[in-house]
């Protein structure tokens, strides 16, 4: 059942009926069926559904503060375990896919909206304005508001 939710739920997003996912989500759910499918065999594999869930978790509460000791509060799963368990499925720390995350969250408020680049950091959960902006950069080699101007000239220049 879990693998025809994750195909219907990629046909849907890549059929544009459904604007609110990101490129970030269409890509993780195909990450997911993929590996859904490739652990089937594995269903009873604790920390195939360990790394989803925390995964999941983090998707919904990103714009929040999220630390280690939260996750182990909330999954009461020592940290270590949570750690090797995302590495394993996701090949990222649960602090890094929350951080990759965050990122890809505020490049699409970059281009899809008109709020400053200080409140955008501050929506997809960076306490600092200057953090959001040097992680920004190294993440995409461009800084916030240089990444809205060269794509906004793009979407002006393509009409």
């Amino acid at each position: 059942k879990e693998i025809y939710k994750k195909i219907d739920q990629l046909l849907l997003a890549t059929t544009n009926e459904n604007e609110e996912l990101s490129f970030w989500d269409i890509q993780t759910s195909f990450f997911s069926l993929i590996n859904l499918l490739e652990y089937q065999g594995m269903a009873k594999d604790n920390g195939y559904m360990i790394s989803q869930n925390v995964a999941q978790f983090i998707r919904e509460n990103y714009h929040t503060p999220i630390t280690n000791m939260m996750l182990v509060k909330q999954f009461n799963i020592h940290e270590n375990t949570i750690a090797k368990y995302m590495k394993r499925f996701y090949k990222v720390t649960a602090l890094e896919y929350l951080n990759t995350y965050r990122l890809e969250q505020a490049r699409i408020l970059l281009l899809k909206t008109d709020d400053s680049v200080q409140s955008i950091a501050e929506k997809c959960g960076f306490s600092f304005g200057s953090y959001f902006s040097s992680a920004f950069k190294k993440a995409y080699g461009i800084s916030p508001l240089h990444y809205r101007k060269k794509h906004m000239r793009r979407t002006k220049g393509a009409h």
